[in-house]
């Protein structure tokens, strides 16, 4: 996409501003505006043009006609308006102008249209980046990812790594918990954001949580996967649970823990055989190659056979 010529007739600002006027009357109104933009015949509507960046970035993130164009494209010109947001935020060195952060935000309510908060995520506070987290975990994989990197990854991130996790598994039954588990599953896949002393971090918080989220355990065991080197943490944190006596929670917390155990032997050897006779004898119910591997883990370790 390239900067057009200055003047209403032609490219840069003036010709943007005719086009987005166009926009906001309709999509075919846009077609015949003065200042013709390329068609990308893959996601746009026929006869609607895509806003060439540079001419946006003329017209500026304070621009009062670009605020009302946010605010209410017309329908059918909602991708225009993520394109024109991208052209001015993305890379941006200053925040976006509140006037531009709360025309999105009223495009978002008005349309439930995530897409267009994206750009916006770096310049939005915190608490604002989490209340539209249900909104991003809905979005197809390579647009979350967007949303992912820019809020925990960069230098000052909304969010930290640490946090978005740990929000991520207490969103609440609001989220279909397909989509959570798809979202944990794009952070761990974000090698560059989620170091394994992030992933640390967050399970460190997770655990202290009172109830337990229900996708704890699963990100306990996709942790041992993904850093090898945070199993040892994650056995100190097993012992937390059979403190706080996780087999009379969630029952599926219940099963996590001992998945989670065998996938930690035999590491985890001690903080099984730190159960009462019951649990222990449930587990040993439940996974036939346990017994096995308690004996080859006491073996193995000095002062555990006579416990075993």
């Amino acid at each position: 996409l390239e900067v057009g010529g200055g003047g209403e007739g032609g490219g840069g600002p003036a010709g943007v501003l005719a086009a987005l006027r166009a926009v906001r009357q309709g999509p075919q109104a846009a077609a015949g505006a003065v200042h013709p933009l390329r068609r990308d015949a893959r996601r746009l509507p026929p006869r609607v043009p895509p806003q060439p960046p540079g001419a946006v970035k003329a017209v500026g993130a304070a621009s009062p006609e670009l605020h009302a164009v946010v605010r209410a494209p017309a329908p059918g010109s909602e991708h225009l308006v993520v394109m024109a947001l991208h052209a001015l935020l993305d890379g941006a060195a200053t925040p976006a102008p509140p006037e531009l952060a709360a025309a999105a935000q009223e495009l978002f309510e008005a349309k439930g249209e995530a897409r267009v908060m994206l750009p916006l995520i770096p310049s939005l506070p915190k608490e604002e980046v989490r209340s539209l987290l249900p909104a991003l975990c809905a979005l197809p994989p390579q647009p979350f990812k967007a949303a992912l990197a820019r809020a925990a990854g960069g230098k000052a991130p909304p969010l930290q790594p640490a946090e978005l996790l740990v929000a991520l598994h207490t969103l609440g039954d609001g989220t279909p918990l397909k989509q959570v588990i798809a979202a944990c599953n794009a952070c761990f896949a974000a090698r560059d954001i989620y170091t394994p002393e992030a992933v640390g971090s967050a399970l460190q918080q997770l655990a202290a949580l009172d109830p337990l989220p229900i996708t704890f355990m699963r990100t306990m065991i996709q942790a041992t996967s993904a850093a090898p080197k945070l199993k040892g943490f994650v056995v100190e944190l097993l012992g937390g649970l059979v403190a706080r006596q996780v087999w009379r929670m969630d029952p599926k917390l219940w099963d996590g823990f001992l998945r989670c155990a065998m996938a930690t032997m035999p590491a985890a050897a001690t903080v099984l055989l730190q159960l009462p006779a019951a649990q222990l004898e449930d587990a040993l119910g439940r996974h036939q190659d346990l017994r096995a591997k308690l004996t080859a883990a006491a073996d193995q370790t000095p002062g555990l056979r006579e416990q075993a």
